[in-house]
């Protein structure tokens, strides 16, 4: 699963890293500077195969990767365990192992919906230092037209537990984000729609945790439609799904 993950699914917008850590007045100098680690240290929590994990490292932040999954967490190590800043985990999102008061910054990209939202507010509160911020993350496909809504109506039809993107979770449901912040967030949309070319289309399907596996009497039906529908929506040989990447950023405690 850690494979077709890393290789199908989405980065996010480097306007999105930088308004990150311009908020959290992040200073890329003071990253070689092994007197303060904590004003450069991130939990990327629910870290998975690296994909955000890898944006921060470019940004010369030390980054403790936090994931539950043994074979997501291989992956990333095997990618980006060759980055000196780069410390994987093996925890939970109310359980991350880190020491109290290590980091500046937790960040959950295409994670949070997995969370219990409450424990997971209390353990951020345990590792961040005074002031440290949580960033909440995900890329938002547009599923009311086009492509995009094709791809709803056969999630629909061959995966019993498809909720919807991002487990169905409502981005305008302000109460969902105003009961994990302690006081006031930041909510910040950045366009990213996506290109793919067949074999990737398919696989970024294929990635979702609700998609049929190999196994199952659904996969086969499932991904010939996904065939189908690309071949019906490509220019040459790519598909554009419309896409946005989501940005909630505030403080917890």
């Amino acid at each position: 699963m850690g494979g077709i993950y890393s290789k199908n699914r989405p980065s996010y917008p480097r306007e999105l890293v930088d308004r990150l850590f311009d908020e959290i007045k992040y200073d890329e100098r003071n990253a070689r500077d092994e007197s303060d680690v904590s004003e450069n240290t991130v939990a990327d929590v629910g870290s998975g195969t690296g994909i955000f994990t890898r944006l921060l490292l470019e940004r010369g932040a030390t980054v403790y990767a936090v994931e539950p999954n043994a074979d997501m967490r291989a992956v990333a190590e095997k990618e980006l365990g060759a980055n000196k800043n780069f410390i994987s985990v093996s925890g939970s999102a109310d359980a991350t192992t880190l020491a109290a008061n290590g980091v500046r910054l937790v960040t959950a990209a295409q994670a949070f919906h997995w969370f219990d939202t409450r424990k997971f507010a209390a353990e951020c509160g345990r590792v961040l230092t005074p002031g440290g911020m949580v960033a909440l993350i995900w890329n938002v496909r547009d599923i009311s037209q086009g492509i995009a809504a094709s791809i709803e109506t056969i999630n629909k039809k061959y995966c019993p537990g498809y909720e919807g993107p991002s487990g169905g979770l409502d981005f305008d449901d302000e109460t969902i984000f105003s009961d994990f912040f302690a006081d006031r967030y930041d909510r910040v949309i950045f366009p990213n729609d996506l290109a793919y070319d067949e074999h990737h289309f398919i696989g970024r399907c294929q990635s979702s945790s609700y998609a049929p596996k190999p196994h199952d009497a659904h996969y086969a039906p499932y991904t010939d439609e996904l065939r189908s529908l690309f071949q019906k929506h490509r220019t040459d040989a790519t598909v554009i799904i419309p896409n946005s990447s989501y940005l909630f950023l505030g403080r917890v405690i």
